[in-house]
């Protein structure tokens, strides 16, 4: 009977610790508002720009089964900081594509942040289509997404 448990544990032991690091780059933060919940979702992308001090447009590709809830995006929109006060440019072209306007920045890297789920979008008239005459295909690296659980 002890030999036929053995490969039991084992295998749940191997499915707990699968789950387990397959999630582990989701950070939850409770903050108590009031009543009701709210998923805020922070997306940090780095880019290398070709050219310093110069104005770009870009493609920005998501895949939805590598960032968490981005089924659930609702509204979206980017910044320039972590903290979301400093908006820019974009327009949703598809469920996995996001335009994005990168300002003149003295450096060849630079990081934003893409903003989704729950959220009500307090830049709305950052999002518009016409900005964004020629996009390019810039190299970038999506890392790991913050989840913010607001209960309001």
């Amino acid at each position: 009977m002890k030999r036929a448990m053995l490969p039991f544990i084992i295998f749940m032991l191997f499915l707990v610790c699968s789950l387990v690091l397959s999630y582990t780059y989701i950070q939850i933060i409770p903050q108590q508002l009031g009543e009701g919940r709210l998923y805020i979702c922070k997306l940090p992308v780095s880019l290398s720009l070709p050219e310093a001090n110069k104005e770009y447009s870009a493609e920005i590709l998501i895949d939805p089964e590598t960032v968490p809830l981005w089924g659930k995006r609702g509204y979206v929109y980017a910044t320039l900081d972590e903290n979301g006060t400093q908006p820019i440019y974009y327009w949703v072209k598809n469920s996995t594509t996001i335009w994005i306007d990168i300002p003149p920045t003295n450096s060849t890297s630079i990081k934003i942040f893409i903003w989704y789920c729950g959220l009500d979008n307090p830049y709305k008239d950052y999002e518009n289509s016409t900005k964004f005459l020629s996009v390019y295909k810039l190299p970038h690296s999506l890392e790991n997404t913050t989840v913010y659980l607001k209960f309001k």
